[in-house]
Formats: structure tokens, C-alpha cells, sequence
């Protein structure tokens, strides 16, 4: 009798203890998780690879492809960016595949490096421009964040800029050449 007792009490306290860690949870913790973050996000992945490729190509230092630019910025979108920012970056991304793609019938991944670049750099002129359209803010927002995101990554603080942890005296009158990189501070 004494060990069914103690088999009660144990269930009991069992019991009370996930009904106290259950309510310590958040209540959207007990919630149904959405079946996929990136595809309620991100419909094209293959466009925003191509448009970070012909952003910051590959070079020396690996470009945006090497620095992981395109999964970092889809993980910024789904773990930090609010429901709003994430859905006006989507349809930045929609609205530039269809600007970027529509006059020659071809996905913009599937043009050649230099068409990519070509069209890459009329969009840019426009967006620029004194009188931008109306994807203009998104495309300059998505860019800045981009480059942002090349910059702060190791390949593009490490190999493209030039990183020194303590850049020593500082010289005015340093000449600056054409293999000068800029500091990251």
C-alpha cells in the first residue's frame, strides 16, 4: 500500500510540475509552428542569390555568394525582422525579379553575368535618379542592407577591408594608392 502512495505522490507531483512549466510559457510557446519560415518569406531564393552575386561578384576577397549574404539575410528576415519589415522586403524582392527579368523572358539567374550587371546598373541609375519609380525605396533599402550585411560578415571585414585590431599611429599624410583598402573599425 505504502509503495502505491508514494507512486501517487510522485504522479501528483509530476502533474503539478507540468502544470506550473506550462504556465511559465508564453502563450503563443504552445502554439502550432508555421510549417515553413523561408517559404512564407521568400518565394524566389534563386533571385536573391543572383541579385547578391551581381551586387558584390566574386573576387579576391568571395564576393556576397562566399560571405553567405543571401542565407543571412533570409535568417535576419525570419528570426529578427518584424512581420511588416519581412513582408515589404518580400515584395521588394517580388517587384525587382519582375523588373529585373520581364523584358527578356528569362529568370534573372539564368542571365549571363554581364546582362545581370547591365540591368543591375540602369535599375541602379534609376533609383537614383532625380526622378526614381516607385520600387526606388525598397531597392535602396534592400541594397544598403546587403552591402551592410557583406561588410560585417569575416569575408568582407577581413579580406576586403583592411581589419588591424590595433591600427597603430595614425599618419595624415598617408598616400593613398589604388591597393589601399579602407579600415573597418
Amino acid at each position: 500500500m505504502t509503495t502505491r502512495l508514494l507512486a501517487n505522490r510522485r504522479e501528483v507531483l509530476a502533474s503539478v510540475a507540468s502544470i506550473i512549466g506550462a504556465a511559465a510559457l508564453p502563450a503563443t510557446a504552445l502554439a502550432e509552428a508555421p510549417a515553413s519560415p523561408i517559404g512564407s518569406f521568400l518565394t524566389d531564393q534563386r533571385f536573391l542569390t543572383a541579385f547578391c552575386d551581381t551586387l558584390i561578384p566574386r573576387g579576391e576577397a568571395g564576393g556576397a555568394v562566399a560571405a553567405k549574404v543571401p542565407q543571412t539575410f533570409i535568417q535576419l528576415m525570419i528570426e529578427w525582422a518584424s512581420a511588416e519589415r519581412r513582408q515589404r522586403f518580400a515584395t521588394v524582392l517580388e517587384e525587382l525579379a519582375e523588373a529585373l527579368s520581364h523584358s527578356s523572358g528569362k529568370h534573372y539567374a539564368e542571365l549571363r553575368p554581364a546582362e545581370r550587371l547591365s540591368r543591375l546598373q540602369a535599375l541602379d541609375a534609376q533609383a537614383y535618379s532625380s526622378d526614381p519609380p516607385d520600387l526606388a525605396s525598397g531597392y535602396r533599402d534592400l541594397k544598403s542592407l546587403l552591402v551592410d550585411i557583406y561588410y560585417l560578415s569575416e569575408v568582407g571585414a577581413t579580406r576586403e577591408l583592411r581589419y588591424e585590431e590595433t591600427p597603430g599611429r595614425w599618419n595624415p599624410r598617408e598616400p593613398v594608392t589604388a591597393d589601399t583598402k579602407t579600415w573597418v573599425v
